[in-house]
């Protein structure tokens, strides 16, 4: 299946120490077929770190992009932008600038 360039939406789980900080920041991806891991990001929180767990393009709750088979895989016919690692590597670097902005925020105002 082709992917159109229709939006994709990147599904998260943010889990943080619940006092303190600054602490170091970790995006955690899942493997081939995966999603992410609440409970993982959840206990590594409990080490001292800020996770952001993240689902690839149509997995998990992720939405839109190609799915994560083979093919898809490698699907470069037409350009990188068809890929499924081209997109799973730009969710990856997305998470980085998010993590970035959530460092710059005063204390408490990211809590919502």
């Amino acid at each position: 299946v082709e992917h159109r360039n229709e939006k994709i939406r990147i599904h998260a789980y943010l889990a943080a120490p619940l006092f303190g900080g600054p602490y170091p920041a970790l995006v955690f991806g899942h493997g081939h077929g995966g999603r992410a891991d609440l409970e993982l990001a959840q206990l590594v929180a409990t080490l001292g770190y800020v996770v952001l767990a993240i689902d690839g393009p149509q997995a998990g709750q992720s939405t839109g992009g190609p799915k994560d088979h083979s093919q898809a895989w490698i699907s470069v016919d037409k350009g990188p932008q068809y890929s499924f690692l081209y997109h799973w590597a730009y969710a990856g670097m997305r998470s980085l600038t998010v993590l970035e902005q959530l460092a710059t925020l005063p204390e408490g105002e990211g809590d919502e």
